[in-house]
């Protein structure tokens, strides 16, 4: 489906506060990875939630977004393989994810970019989670070291 993914349930972008958290990406040939083996440059992603439940994720640089979910599995012989899947068909300069309210059950989140193509939507939902529970971590790290500035919080040294 281009510039709209099917809607689906993703407690890593629920559990994303309003705001914005920059996060590390590790790259493998100027790619995202997910779940990586290999990694061969760093990217800062910027990922923002505003009022209206829209989450915006974007490479820091400016840069095309690709991003690959990494599995690792064992072959016939019995040796462990790595295989990379792409998200996206094609690059992307922005992903937006929104929140559609629904009564009947939780809410659900859509997938739009200009030019969005997603070959599978397994992988966009892993990727979503991913990038929501990274984000949501760098929100609660930056909360504990605002209150530990704040003296509110003293640091625990072992």
């Amino acid at each position: 489906m281009q510039n709209e993914s099917i809607p689906f349930i993703s407690n890593g972008l629920d559990r994303i506060k309003i705001g914005i958290a920059d996060v590390g990406a590790p790259l493998f040939n100027d790619v995202i990875q997910i779940h990586a083996t290999e990694q061969n440059d760093k990217t800062r992603l910027l990922v923002s939630r505003d009022k209206s439940d829209v989450i915006e994720v974007c490479r820091q640089d400016g840069q095309l977004m690709q991003a690959e979910i990494n599995e690792v599995f064992q072959s016939d012989l019995g040796v462990l393989e790595n295989r990379r899947k792409e998200v996206f068909e094609d690059p992307i300069s922005k992903l937006f994810f929104m929140n559609i309210a629904s009564s009947e059950y939780s809410n659900f989140w859509v997938a739009t970019a200009p030019g969005l193509l997603i070959p599978n939507i397994e992988l966009l939902q892993t990727f979503a989670a991913v990038i929501g529970e990274n984000a949501r971590n760098k929100q609660n790290k930056q909360a504990l070291d605002l209150k530990r500035s704040l003296g509110s919080i003293s640091k625990n040294y072992n």
